[in-house]
């Protein structure tokens, strides 16, 4: 098996961190999910909550759920399960 493996949900994982400290991920759409929902935001790494129709705030890495971004309906996120 080469250096990379798909998870279910369709992210990559490395090989490197035993597969169970990463939760399974169901992809769906920014539009899809509810207010206050927390997601997971495969372009920055970083889980999200939704704030709105289009903006979310940043709860992980440098994030404090104070600064908002700004998403598409149509971006494709993840929700752990």
């Amino acid at each position: 098996m080469g250096p990379f493996a798909f998870q279910r949900s369709g992210f990559l994982t490395s090989l490197s961190i035993p597969h169970d400290t990463y939760p399974y991920r169901n992809r769906i759409k920014f539009g899809d999910v509810a207010l206050g929902q927390r997601f997971y935001d495969p372009i920055s790494q970083e889980y999200f909550v939704k704030r709105s129709d289009s903006m979310a705030a940043m709860v992980t890495g440098i994030g404090d759920g104070t600064v908002p971004d700004e998403f598409e309906a149509d971006d494709v996120v993840g929700i752990d399960q």
